[in-house]
């Protein structure tokens, strides 16, 4: 009798782009502050106080209207990839724990200095 044992590859049964974080909790909202547009134009900034982040200034919304989001809502940031021919592009929001509300992400502040989206991921 043989005995017959051999060895296969197998492949990733997750493609790897699904293995990608794309929503990260950032606390519940705790307050925020309003800086207004220097132009006509521009939208306004919100910065807003979490309960991780707890100084001002920690993460950036651009905002027209009101602030849909309530105090102590659980807030996330969600990044989405989009791929055009010869453009790989993330674009980051923040958004309500239901996703229903969201808001363009404009920065986040970090020791002083001003820190794009991507340093969150």
């Amino acid at each position: 009798m043989w005995l017959m044992s051999g060895c296969s590859v197998s492949r990733d049964v997750i493609p790897q782009d699904q293995l990608i974080i794309t929503r990260k909790y950032v606390g519940n909202l705790l307050d925020y502050r309003r800086i207004e547009g220097e132009l006509l134009l521009n939208p306004d900034i919100m910065w807003l106080k979490t309960s991780l982040e707890s100084e001002f200034g920690k993460i950036g919304i651009y905002l027209r209207g009101d602030l849909e989001l309530i105090l102590n809502d659980r807030i996330y940031i969600r990044r989405t990839h989009t791929e055009h021919p010869g453009i790989n592009h993330y674009s980051y929001t923040l958004e309500s724990s239901d996703g229903e509300i969201f808001y363009r992400l404009h920065s986040f502040r970090k020791k002083g200095k001003t820190v794009l989206p991507e340093a969150v991921f």
